[in-house]
């Protein structure tokens, strides 16, 4: 109870419930308590396993595969009291799981202060003259890529947030994302998946866990059911 008051000063505006649970099998207590008609459990990871099997850890697995409701995940080493992300990214490639990234990005952000930028990254056009029937094709990616961040910049805008957008070429997605969160000095990642595991292993795809494991900074999973 202790540590539930802690916490319960981020919330100082918002009615709280605070219960304590007594049980030796965590996953099955939160899991009921979630089929209670919660709309969003919300996990913080502060360490991944090293057995490629897991993603997060056991605990965090189990729940974001069983949830019967969206989750986000919290993926970051412990930071300082008080610390809050003034640049916030958001990659996208237009679903609605990107969408919904977007929209705890613009919850998060303090209308004027913090910055949101919405990244799209298209693939690079090989030249050669085995490719050039694709060109046309690329440049209608780049079309589209330019609408998709225009579309979620007006919605942040809408919520009166700051919002950059970036549409960038390359050979692979995840390196010009983690390129552009040095380069833009990024605070938090914020990743959209809607993925609904189909086996044991919690697998949010090869990009999601790529960014898990180099990111210099804490990343948010929002996993829409």
């Amino acid at each position: 109870m202790e540590f539930l008051e802690k916490l319960s000063r981020v919330f100082p505006q918002k009615e709280l419930v605070k219960k304590v649970v007594e049980s030796d099998n965590p996953i099955d207590v939160t899991l009921d308590e979630a089929k209670k008609g919660y709309d969003l459990l919300v996990l913080g990871a502060s360490y991944r396993e090293k057995n490629s099997d897991i993603l997060f850890n056991p605990i965090v697995d189990h729940l974001v595969r069983l949830s019967p409701c969206t989750t986000i995940v919290v993926h970051g080493h412990r930071l300082q009291e008080g610390w809050s992300p003034k640049r916030i990214l958001v990659p996208t490639k237009g679903t609605a799981a990107a969408k919904h990234a977007a929209e705890i990005a613009f919850s998060l952000a303090s209308p004027g202060e913090e910055e949101v930028i919405i990244l799209n990254v298209v693939v690079e056009y090989e030249s050669s003259s085995r490719y050039e029937t694709h060109f046309d094709g690329f440049v209608r990616s780049l079309g589209i890529a330019h609408q998709i961040v225009e579309e979620l910049r007006e919605l942040g805008e809408l919520h009166g947030v700051v919002t950059l957008t970036d549409v960038r070429v390359g050979r692979d997605p995840e390196t010009v994302i983690l390129d552009v969160v040095t380069k833009e000095r990024v605070d938090l990642i914020i990743l959209g998946t809607d993925i609904r595991p189909g086996s044991d292993r919690l697998f949010l795809g090869p990009g999601v866990e790529r960014i898990l494991n180099n990111a210099p900074c804490p990343v948010i999973v929002v996993n829409s059911s």
